[in-house]
Parts: structure tokens; sequence; C-alpha cells
């Protein structure tokens, strides 16, 4: 069943949050920080004593398993491999790791919330739900915003389909129009979109913006009607290819370990 994220879109509908100060303030980080936090709040609402930053699901799980000292040990607590590639840290920052010197918030992170199944802090128990939030002006929608990088796409398919783990987690997207009105931000529309459900096929890559899936939630079809499996089979084939037409001075063993699962 798709994680259900209708009860935050409706709780968004006619929102307001106040006007960043600042000159340039409404443009790009500055106007999606407030709805960032106002769609943390109200998923926290909606999944109470369940709904992390990515951050501190990393820092609650650590302090809860102390007793894992190692890096390896550490990531061996995020769940599946797809999921711990999604969700980690690197290893000098997974070994390094303290009550004193925890996790902060990374711009890099794959996800803006987590959403667990239930009120466990046991990442091995899914599907983990990853949302991140995607904000812009009405006035201005523009090119579409990066989405998740293609490359760790592709890693996390194959990780899922060596594991035969299609169930650890589920990805979305959470996304708000806004106006300027007076001296707030106002929702004029919001959506939600799953990852999963988009035909990986019409999924456009951006190479030259560090291979960034671009895609507006706004304007997603949901058609896709396979599995999980399906769908990761599916990526990655388009991947190969569209790597293979796309970057013709691309080293050949770029994308050589994804072709036999095409």
């Amino acid at each position: 069943m798709t994680f259900d994220l209708s009860p935050v879109v409706d709780a968004l509908s006619g929102a307001a949050v106040p006007k960043p100060g600042g000159e340039g303030a409404i443009a790009g980080h500055a106007a999606g920080e407030p709805f960032d936090k106002l769609i943390t709040r109200q998923i926290g609402e909606v999944f109470p004593n369940r709904t992390f930053r990515q951050f501190e699901v990393l820092n609650a799980v650590l302090k809860a398993r102390h007793e894992a000292t190692t890096a390896a040990e550490r990531l061996s607590l995020l769940g599946p491999p797809a999921l711990q590639r999604l969700l980690k840290r690197g290893k000098e920052p997974m070994r390094n790791w303290s009550e004193e010197n925890q996790f902060d918030e990374k711009q890099n992170d794959t996800a803006d919330i987590i959403v667990l199944p239930t009120q466990s802090l046991d990442l091995h128990v899914g599907p983990v739900h990853l949302v991140d939030a995607k904000t812009y002006q009405e006035e201005r929608q523009g090119q579409p915003p990066n989405i998740i990088s293609a490359l760790k796409l592709a890693h996390m398919c194959k990780d899922m389909i060596d594991s035969d783990n299609f169930g650890s987690h589920d990805i979305s997207y959470l996304s708000v129009a806004w106006v300027l009105d007076g001296e707030e931000l106002r929702v004029t529309d919001s959506t939600s979109v799953a990852l999963f459900r988009e035909d990986p096929e019409n999924l456009y890559i951006n190479w030259a913006a560090a291979h960034q899936i671009q895609f507006h939630p706004h304007r997603c079809q949901q058609s896709f009607g396979g599995s999980t499996e399906d769908w990761c089979r599916g990526f990655l084939g388009s991947f190969v290819a569209s790597a293979r037409n796309r970057i013709e001075s691309m080293r050949t063993d770029f994308v050589k370990e994804f072709e036999e699962y095409t």
C-alpha cells in the first residue's frame, strides 16, 4: 500500500508562513525553509512519535544502540543495504559519532523527513518512509527542481535487487506552491507523489546538473502499476541507456556494474 500523505496535503491547504526578512529573502532556499518546517510539523501531527528529520533518526538509532562503536556496526543498524545507502553518512563521521558529537542536518541528505512504520527504532522493520519537501513560487515556476541523484538511485536499485529486499523503504515528494500575500507566503496548492509510482522510463536525468533527476511533482502522472522490483529494473535499464546515449565521453565502467540488471 502506498504511503498516504493526503491528510498532510489537506492540512496544508491555505496555510501560510511569515515572509522571511531581508532583500531577496523569498527566493530559493530562504522561502523554502519555513515551509519545510511547516511540512515537518504537519507530518509529525499525522504520524506522531515516529516522524524525524533524517539526521534525527540517525542520532536516535545510534544513541539507542550505544554498544555499536565501529562504522560497520553502526551502518548495520540503518536497515537493509539499500536503506543504509540512502541514510548513511561517511565512514569517518559514522565512526566518530558520539552523544557529544551528534550528526547535524546536511543539505545532501536524501530526505528531509523520515517517517517510521512504528514507534520502534528498528530500521530493519519496513517500510521506512523517506519524504522530501519541494516548494516553488506559483508565479515563477520554471525549471523542474532537482529530485535525487540518478547515480544514488541506481545504486539503491542495485542494492535492492542484490539483497532481494523491495520492502525496506519508499520515497515520496511533498510539493507546495505558494504566493506572496502581504507579509505572508500562502499555500495555493500542494500535492504528494510516490517515486515508485512514477514511470521510471519517463524520468529525466540532467547529466549536466550532477546527474540529477528533475521533475515537477505537480505534473507527475503516477501511472506506474508494476512492482517495486519492476520499477528498479526499469530504472536501471533507462539509466544505462541514457548514460550510453547522452554522454559519449563517459568511461565504460561508469555504468558497467548496472548492465546485468537491464
